[in-house]
C-alpha cells in the first residue's frame, strides 16, 4: 500500500540578494521563493499539486505580488509563454497552491514585485518536477520501441485463417508503452472506488476483470487520462497489440512455432488447463518483453473495427476503424483451444456485448 501522506521538498532555490534598492522608496523589492510538492496518497488517489511560498525583502511602498508559471525557463526574460497565476496585495499573504499541474512534468516559477509607482522587481526563479502518477495497485507498463514487423500469417501457416492476410509492413515511427498484464479488479475498484461497477464473473482481485463492454474500456482509459494528464490512455491498435505481442518473433506463438502444442502450457490459461474459468494475472511465463498473458487468459479488446483480412489496412500502426459495432479481439482465452492463441489470431465481438472470456489492457503514450 502506497503511504497515506507523501510531502518532500523537490527544490528550493533562493536569491542571494534582493531587486531594486530597499533604502530607495521609489525602488520596489523582490522576494525569495521556493516550491514543494505535496498531497495525500489516500483513496481516490491524490492530485497533483505544487505549493509556492515566498519571503519579502524589507519593505518598500510595497503594492503587490504577481506570480507567474511556465513549462520553459527564464520567464523574467520572457513572460509571453507563462501563466498568470494572479495577484497578491498583501504582505500576509505570502503562499500559493497551485492545481493546475500534471504528474511527471518540469514547471518554472517566478514573482514580480511591484510597488506604488509602477516599478517592479523579479524575485528568483525556481524550477520543481512533479512525480510520476499513481498508477493503481498493481499497473505497470513496458516501452515498446519505434520500427517495422511484419503483420499476419502466411498462406500454409498451420491453424492459420484467410481473415490473418495479406502479411504486410507496418513501421510506427513512435514508440509507445504497454500494461505488462490485463486490467485487474483491483485496478479496476480501485480507479473507479466502487467494487458494485465491477461486472467480472469471475471474483478475484489479481484476475482479469472480464465481462467487460467495449465502451467501459473507454471510461477506464478516460478516468487513468484525469488521474495522469501527462500521458494518453487507450485501447492499444490492433498492430500495436501485434508488434508488443511477437517482440521481435515471426513463430506462430512468441515462444515459437510450437506445432504440437506442448510448450504453449508454461505461457497460457487455455481450454486444456484453465479449468473454464480465468486465473491471476502474470502466473505464466511472459513474452520476451516483459509482457504476462498475451496468449491466453482472457481475450483482450483493441480499437479496431472488424475488417475481413489485411486488404487496405493502415500501415502506419494505427487504428483502422469505420462505422461498424464489432470490434477486434486478440490474445485468445481460457475457454478457446491453442490455435487461437497464436500471435496473429483475431476475432472480433459487438461493442454491445459482454462475455466472461474477454477482458483488455491499455497502452500511454507522452502527452
Amino acid at each position: 500500500m502506497r503511504n497515506a501522506v507523501c510531502m518532500m521538498a523537490l527544490f528550493v532555490a533562493l536569491l542571494s540578494g534582493c531587486g531594486g534598492n530597499p533604502s530607495d522608496p521609489g525602488n520596489p523589492t523582490s522576494s525569495y521563493l521556493c516550491a514543494f510538492f505535496s498531497g495525500e496518497t489516500e483513496e481516490p488517489p491524490m492530485s497533483c499539486q505544487l505549493t509556492l511560498n515566498w519571503s519579502e525583502c524589507p519593505d518598500s511602498d510595497f503594492e503587490s505580488y504577481t506570480l507567474f508559471r511556465s513549462m520553459n525557463p527564464g520567464i523574467a526574460a520572457d513572460t509571453s509563454g507563462a501563466d498568470d497565476l494572479g495577484s497578491f496585495t498583501s504582505t500576509n499573504i505570502m503562499q500559493f497552491t497551485d492545481e493546475g499541474v500534471g504528474w511527471g512534468s518540469s514547471y518554472h516559477y517566478a514573482l514580480l514585485t511591484f510597488n506604488t509607482q509602477g516599478l517592479a522587481a523579479w524575485s528568483n526563479e525556481v524550477e520543481i518536477e512533479t512525480p510520476e502518477a499513481p498508477l493503481p495497485m498493481g499497473m505497470e507498463f513496458v516501452m515498446v520501441p519505434a520500427g517495422s514487423f511484419e503483420m499476419g500469417s502466411p498462406t500454409g501457416d498451420p491453424g492459420s485463417f484467410e481473415a490473418e492476410r495479406p502479411v504486410h509492413t507496418v513501421t510506427f515511427d513512435y514508440s509507445f508503452e504497454i500494461m505488462t498484464t490485463e486490467v485487474t479488479q483491483a485496478m479496476w475498484e480501485e480507479l473507479f472506488q466502487n467494487p458494485w461497477s465491477d461486472p467480472s464473473q469471475f471474483s478475484g482481485p489479481d484476475r482479469p476483470v472480464d465481462s467487460i463492454l467495449w465502451e467501459e474500456c473507454q471510461d477506464f482509459a478516460e478516468a487513468m487520462n484525469e488521474l495522469d494528464p501527462g500521458h494518453e490512455y487507450r485501447l492499444p491498435s490492433e498492430a500495436e497489440w501485434e508488434y508488443a505481442c511477437r517482440a521481435g518473433t515471426t513463430t506462430r506463438f512468441y515462444w515459437g512455432d510450437d506445432p504440437e502444442y506442448s510448450q504453449i502450457l508454461q505461457y497460457a490459461w487455455f481450454s486444456e488447463n484453465s479449468g473454464d474459468e480465468t486465473h491471476p494475472v502474470g502466473e505464466k511465463l511472459p513474452n520476451s518483453r516483459g509482457l504476462f498473458d498475451m496468449s491466453g487468459n482472457a481475450w483482450e479488446w483493441c480499437l479496431d473495427t472488424w475488417h475481413a483480412d489485411y486488404e487496405g489496412a493502415p500501415s502506419d500502426g494505427s487504428a483502422w476503424v469505420d462505422g461498424s459495432a464489432d470490434h477486434i479481439i486478440r490474445g485468445g482465452g481460457w475457454i478457446i483451444g491453442g490455435r487461437y492463441c497464436r500471435s496473429a489470431h483475431r476475432e472480433y465481438i459487438s461493442a454491445g456485448n459482454t462475455y466472461s472470456f474477454l477482458g483488455f489492457r491499455l497502452v500511454r503514450t507522452v502527452r
